[in-house]
Order: structure tokens, then sequence, then C-alpha cells
């Protein structure tokens, strides 16, 4: 078994230390793809084009409500690498326990929400990848492809109806950018991972002007963007 090394395996928290995340109130949080592959659709004329990972993602979110009644959801956005979104915890849920323990952490947390969230969207978009795999005979159904086992997103994209956006052609050929945008490899995408990076930002929204200034940053989202690739472009 490794050593545990202090230094090494010490993750720092993004948190607010000593905030309660249970309480009522609202959450601006960004959850980003590993590696920040363009695993959710692209980016064309400053409007979203999510592909069949993207749509789990939206579809899964707009859920989050029907299966936690104390939740509202406010403005969010996905993009290619990143999902953005306003979370509104209306009232607490009082525990079926009078004390939780100091490493146990309360069904209705934010922290609790955002992980049931990327766990199930992570479960299903990996499932549509290690089937696709399977069906080509692969051997390595965990981890990332090698040779005759890798699997790309065009070949993928044939097989299902030749819709070239439903799966991993995130970052195919644009008119605006045609020469930088070639399709991802979805072999490079590790089975023995989650999808998203470990952790995820929040910023408490404190006040009714905070809340639209968040709002219009997420909706103006695919436009900063799109304005960003430009000035890459030039």
């Amino acid at each position: 078994m490794p050593t545990y090394d202090p230094l090494k395996h010490h993750r720092k928290s993004i948190r607010l230390k000593g905030y309660d995340y249970t309480k009522e109130g609202c959450y601006f949080i960004t959850l980003n793809v590993r590696d920040r592959i363009h695993l959710f659709g692209k980016i064309v004329d400053a409007k979203m084009h999510p592909n069949t990972f993207g749509n789990i993602v939206l579809a899964e979110w707009e859920k989050t409500p029907i299966i936690r009644k104390n939740i509202t959801l406010g403005s969010y956005i996905l993009m290619p690498d990143h999902f953005h979104a306003i979370v509104q915890i209306d009232y607490q849920i009082p525990s079926a326990s009078k004390s939780i323990s100091a490493f146990q952490s309360p069904s209705q947390t934010l922290g609790a929400i955002v992980r049931g969230f990327k766990g199930t969207v992570t479960k299903q978009v990996k499932s549509i990848i290690r089937k696709e795999r399977e069906k080509r005979g692969t051997t390595k159904t965990e981890g990332i492809g090698q040779g005759k086992d890798d699997v790309r997103a065009k070949d993928i994209d044939k097989d299902l109806d030749g819709d070239l956006d439903r799966f991993g052609r995130a970052n195919c050929n644009s008119p605006q950018r045609p020469s930088q945008q070639p399709p991802i490899d979805l072999s490079k995408i590790d089975l023995s991972k989650s999808i998203w990076q470990r952790d995820y930002y929040d910023r408490i929204i404190r006040n009714e002007r905070e809340y639209h200034n968040t709002s219009n940053y997420i909706l103006n989202n695919p436009l900063k963007w799109e304005e960003k690739r430009r000035k890459e472009d030039r």
C-alpha cells in the first residue's frame, strides 16, 4: 500500500470555511470537465450547440428540482468544457438523524447536490463510450485506449445516424476557425475516473444585484467565448 504523504495528498478545500451550505440562499457554481476537454458540444455564432453528452448534462440538471423539492434552479449555461449555474436552496430539510457525524455529509447540502449530479452524468457518459468500445470488440474498457482500441468521435458519429453533433465533435470545424478544431478523441476519456474535475467552484450570492449580475454573466458566456476565440485567432 502506498505511503501517505501529507504534502502530496493534501487537497485544499475551495469551500468557504465555516459556512453552512445547507442554509437557504443562492449559490453560483462552476463545474469543469476533466482536462478541459470540449466534451459537451460547440459554440457557433455565439450559441451553444450541445451534442449527446451535452444533452445528458442539461436533462439531468433540469431533474434537480424534481429530485430535491427544496431546490430552485436559476440561470444556467452549458459550455463545451464547463457548466455554470445558479442554485437556490429554498428551505432546509430536517435530517432523519438528530446528530450528523463530522464524517457524514447532510444529503441536502450544496456539495451533495453537485456530487449527485456529477455522478449521474458521468455514469451515463461513460456507459455510452464503454458500449461503443465493446461493440468494436475492444479489450480496454477502462482507462485510455491504445491502437486498435481507440474509439474516435467521428467513428461513433458515423455509426449513430451520421449525426456529427451527437457525440464528441465538440471541436469540429466551424466557418470561423476551420483549422483549429479537430474532433476530440474519445479514447482520451479515462473510464476509471469521473468526466469532471475533482472539485467545483462556488460563490455565495448575497443580494439581488449580485444575482442579476451573475445571471447576466452566465447567459453571456457563449458570446464571451466567441469574443475570446476571435482575439486568439488574430
